[in-house]
């Protein structure tokens, strides 16, 4: 099924197919916030709180966009509000050493992972869906492409930094 038929679906009431909208992505949203956030608990707290959001407000999704991406926001937003609130109320100072900023180390390695990963040409194109939220039409008349191309390299880039994100993972023993 589609992306579009799944939303539908869950639209009408289907939890079920919920689950299956977001099952291909879990894997990148996890190591994603692992990476904003620094440990695995406030990762999966993060990417939790967000898919609680996508859920009740699935009805606010624009079509023109992809969901992964929009729901990729959503996590980030969550990862910056567990990571600000840990800074608002202290960090155990048992678990984390003095001066630590939480999140930082992996914010730093997944900036460092996504520049190593795209050209220039295509960190714009990450920018703009990602940070600025611009929809496909937008962006290809701004850069005088189709749409389809558009779509198409993203998501041969969602690919690649899929594939970088898990071979650094591999790296690091997570």
């Amino acid at each position: 099924m589609r992306q579009d038929t799944y939303i539908d679906a869950v639209l009408s009431g289907d939890r079920d197919a919920f689950a299956h909208l977001i099952e291909p992505y879990l894997p990148l949203w996890l190591h994603i916030a692992g990476f904003w956030t620094g440990n695995q608990q406030d990762a999966e707290d993060a990417v939790q709180e967000a898919l609680i959001q996508c859920f009740r407000h699935l009805n606010q999704f624009r079509r023109d966009a992809e969901f992964a991406t929009w729901v990729t926001r959503i996590v980030i937003r969550q990862c910056h509000r567990i990571t600000a609130r840990c800074q608002d109320v202290g960090v155990d100072a048992g678990v984390v050493g003095e001066g630590w900023t939480p999140g930082f180390e992996g914010l730093v390695a997944l900036e460092d992972t996504i520049r190593d990963t795209f050209t220039a040409d295509e960190l714009w194109l990450f920018h703009q869906a990602v940070k600025e939220g611009r929809n496909w039409p937008e962006m290809a008349q701004e850069r005088g492409e189709q749409v389809g191309a558009l779509k198409t390299r993203w998501w041969r880039m969602k690919k690649r930094l899929k594939r970088a994100l898990e071979e650094g993972r591999d790296a690091v023993g997570r």
